[in-house]
């Protein structure tokens, strides 16, 4: 969700601690804790991107002691996959709580988590709304 401006423009970062178990078909979200949004200034898409990955490196993989055991998945909306469901959940209810008027455009999005030794430690997605 970005709003434009003639030499840039601004997006918001948020972020949570997610509490969930896995369903038989599902993740289903328990409880959203830490929900913390920050908006930042972005010059162009480049600016936009690397802030993303930025973020992803300092508070994620950083954290993580063995990089090998680390896997990166990106992906485009996939209404039938697993994670991108679970992915959808978690942003409609930040957008729920934080009362956004304006939704994401899945479609306009792309997806990314991250998976250490088998469990999954980041997810999210950057949109490309707007841009």
């Amino acid at each position: 969700m970005n709003e434009q401006y003639i030499n840039g423009f601004y997006g918001k970062n948020v972020s949570c601690k997610v509490y969930y178990k896995q369903g038989f078909f599902d993740y289903e979200v328990s409880k959203l804790d830490n929900i913390k949004e920050q908006k930042l200034y972005f010059k162009n898409c480049d600016d936009y991107i690397r802030s993303f990955i930025e973020n992803i490196k300092d508070n994620v993989i950083k954290k993580l002691k063995n990089l090998s055991l680390v896997h990166i998945y990106l992906a485009i909306f996939d209404e039938s996959n697993i994670l991108h469901r679970f992915i959808i959940t978690i942003s409609n209810m930040i957008q729920d709580i934080l009362k956004y008027k304006e939704k994401i455009c899945f479609k306009k999005s792309v997806f990314v988590y991250i998976e250490y030794e088998n469990n999954i430690v980041f997810t999210g997605n950057i949109s490309f709304k707007g841009l």
